[in-house]
């Protein structure tokens, strides 16, 4: 039963993932949903068989692909930026040593684990010593990748919170939800360390990947509605578009198209505390955090 999930939306034309060993996953594409009970019949061609969200992105691979990657001969440095509530740690992998201060992070959201497959992604191409973009993007900036921002979440199969039950992408300033703060060391350490050495090391670009459960698209969400957004920012995200396009055609620049991205906020519309939640009831908030 899924129709008690905080996004039952999500489950409308969803279809299963599976898996015979875990390396390889495909949908299941019996799989319905009829507002209440999400369904699927497979008759499996091995003994044993997997069924996931999304493509899992396990704890293990995790501490293995942060080793790799920051391991002796590697292009990769590797540090903590502070501890979860479980007392994970918020692994900190950085690449190059230029003047521009690049920040990304991945999976505030731990359901969403297509995004901790688009960090290694990332990572992989940032310590590759043979290719020349990456030469010269380490030359010229200090990229700090963190693939992981909710690992107790992601351990514990959660699909938006943390240990204390907090949606991170709500706990970046206070007034989200009514009057508390945010964010704080008793329910969102890993916003709380993170903002810290933001303040601390300067940050010139930041990317915060995410996954959609309803758009299959890889696109990007600008920051058009925010009131410090000219023309110097708008011709620096759309260039940064049109460069995405160009190395690889599963990248779909289409703002607006359905199937392909969110609405452009408004000039100045954008909410910078998310208060469109203002107006919901303790009922409502409650199963948004849930």
């Amino acid at each position: 039963m899924v129709g008690d999930a905080s996004y039952t939306p999500g489950w409308e034309n969803y279809k299963t993932v599976a898996s015979y060993d875990r390396e390889d996953w495909w949908r299941v594409a019996s799989t319905t949903y009829d507002g209440g009970e999400l369904a699927w019949e497979l008759t499996p061609e091995r003994d044993s068989v997997w069924f996931a969200y999304f493509a899992p992105y396990s704890w293990e691979r995790h501490e293995k692909v942060v080793a790799e990657l920051s391991g002796p001969g590697q292009l990769g440095t590797h540090t903590s930026i502070g501890e979860t509530l479980e007392g994970r740690p918020l692994d900190l992998l950085t690449f190059g040593d230029g003047p521009l201060q690049l920040w990304a992070t991945a999976r505030q959201h731990p359901g969403e684990s297509m995004a901790e497959w688009c960090a290694e992604g990332l990572g992989r191409f940032l310590s590759d010593p043979n290719d020349p973009l990456a030469r010269e993007l380490r030359r010229v900036a200090t990229v700090r990748l963190i693939p992981n921002m909710n690992p107790d979440g992601a351990v514990a199969g959660y699909l938006r919170v943390n240990a204390a039950g907090a949606n991170l992408n709500r706990e970046w300033a206070s007034g989200v939800y009514g009057d508390y703060e945010a964010p704080t060391l008793a329910r969102s350490p890993e916003v709380y360390h993170m903002l810290k050495h933001l303040d601390a090391r300067g940050c010139d670009g930041y990317i915060d990947i995410h996954g959609d459960e309803e758009i299959e698209a890889n696109f990007t969400a600008g920051a058009e509605g925010c009131p410090c957004y000219d023309a110097a920012m708008s011709a620096h995200y759309e260039g940064f578009c049109q460069h995405f396009c160009k190395a690889t055609p599963d990248f779909q620049h289409a703002p607006g198209v359905e199937g392909r991205g969110y609405e452009p906020t408004p000039p100045g519309e954008a909410k910078l505390r998310l208060n469109k939640f203002a107006d919901l009831s303790e009922e409502e908030i409650a199963a948004l955090t849930k």
